[in-house]
């Protein structure tokens, strides 16, 4: 009978220490960073929010500077 001494061996035995944390099989890449879709997220909800301007018939672009223009005496 075999007794697991250390994490490696439970892992998968020879080779499982050459594997990206996180990754299922060897030579498959880890999970990605925290955040790194942010951007994409970003951009994507500031162009749905534009398009929906457009379709609202509202100006897509400068509605802040507008408002505090006529706000402004």
């Amino acid at each position: 009978m075999t007794v697991a001494v250390n994490s490696r061996d439970v892992r998968g035995g020879p080779g499982a220490g050459s594997r990206s944390p996180g990754s299922g099989r060897p030579g498959e890449p880890g999970p990605p960073e925290p955040g790194a879709g942010t951007l994409a997220l970003l951009v994507s909800l500031r162009e749905r929010r534009r398009f929906r301007a457009v379709l609202a018939g509202r100006p897509a672009r400068g509605r802040l500077r507008g408002l505090l223009a006529r706000r402004t005496p």
